[in-house]
């Protein structure tokens, strides 16, 4: 699930913003979960597929982050998961704005 750079209804919520949510959420994550799906984009991301992550279809993984009760509010593990799980995502989390620019770039590059 990745952001959309303003909220649909705005004038700030244009086409384009829909667009770029669209064109990147295969490459970004918006935060880490203790249950991720990665794409195929992600993965390029990561540079390798993470430990303990299980093939799903569409060159997909599933990847269990931590213990399911670390991430519950109120666990004094909680943060230790957060940021463990951040670690292991860190090249796929981030902002939008970069890899859009980036592939456009591409897009442009490849119309001449």
């Amino acid at each position: 699930m990745c952001p959309p750079t303003a909220e649909p209804g705005t004038a700030q919520g244009s086409q384009r913003s829909w667009y770029s949510v669209n064109d990147v959420c295969d490459a970004v994550c918006v935060e880490a979960f203790p249950y991720q799906v990665l794409s195929p984009g992600h993965l390029a991301r990561l540079g390798a597929t993470p430990a303990g992550a299980r093939p799903l279809a569409a060159g997909r993984v599933e990847l269990a982050l931590g213990d399911p009760y670390a991430w519950l509010p109120g666990s004094p593990l909680r943060e230790g998961a957060v940021a463990s799980a951040r670690e292991v995502l860190a090249p796929c989390l981030g902002d939008v704005e970069p890899i859009l620019l980036e592939r456009l770039l591409e897009h442009e590059h490849e119309g001449t």
